[in-house]
């Protein structure tokens, strides 16, 4: 019907549950889905895409809160799924992250670039996903996970990613740990963008050859 493909837009005339339509794969439109998108964002033939492409970095962080105490009393554990966007807007749903900020040994970078990678239609090619974590676990200071993201294979501007730490539907599948705490850890997701955000500008549109430049 017409308002699930409107998406996140909100349509509440007459017709909503009545209109019917096709929900087109990436890169088709069209009332049918016939017609192929053109292909937009950074141009393929200009040849120092990989230096100059501008390339969205993303962070997001999974804590247990302002859990009294910090670190470990502020600990939480799980599984959760991490939503990717591509330049078309189609969203993708990884398979399940295990993550715990009690024990490091569990999930980080080598999990999280794995179930990207492994998003269908190949929409983050093979190693092009950078990975930094970086936790706390010094005692009285919280024990979240922070993890960035840089996209080099998916150029132009994308949504930020989202995070579902409620995969069984109504029951938090990342939840703390030590549940008989006096003041108990908290679930506390984070996404933002900082630095550069991935664009459809070419900054150097023209290149010249057989320039040599001297500093001195």
């Amino acid at each position: 019907h017409i308002e699930t493909l409107a998406g996140d837009l909100t349509y509440a005339l007459w017709d909503t549950g009545m209109t019917m339509g096709c929900k087109c794969d990436p890169g088709y439109s069209g009332a049918d889905c016939s017609g192929k998108d053109c292909k937009y964002g950074i141009d393929p033939a200009y040849v120092d895409d990989d230096a100059t492409a501008r390339v969205s970095e993303q962070f997001y962080e999974i804590s247990g809160g302002t859990a009294s105490g910090g670190f470990p009393g502020d600990a939480v554990a799980g599984t959760y799924a991490i939503k990717f966007y591509d330049v078309f807007g189609e969203d993708y749903v990884t398979a399940p992250i295990t993550i715990s900020t009690v024990d490091t040994s569990a999930g980080g970078c080598s999990d999280v670039v794995a179930a990207l990678e492994d998003l269908p239609n190949t929409v983050i090619p093979t190693g092009s996903v950078y990975c930094s974590q970086s936790q706390a676990q010094t005692a009285g200071v919280s024990s979240g996970q922070t993890y960035s993201l840089t996209f080099t294979g998916n150029p132009g501007y994308l949504k930020p990613l989202t995070l579902d730490t409620y995969l069984d539907g109504a029951r938090e599948t990342v939840a703390p740990v030590n549940t008989s705490a006096t003041s108990p850890a908290k679930t506390t997701v984070v996404t933002y963008q900082e630095g550069i955000s991935g664009e459809f500008v070419d900054y150097f549109a023209a290149k010249c050859t057989g320039v040599v430049a001297s500093i001195s």
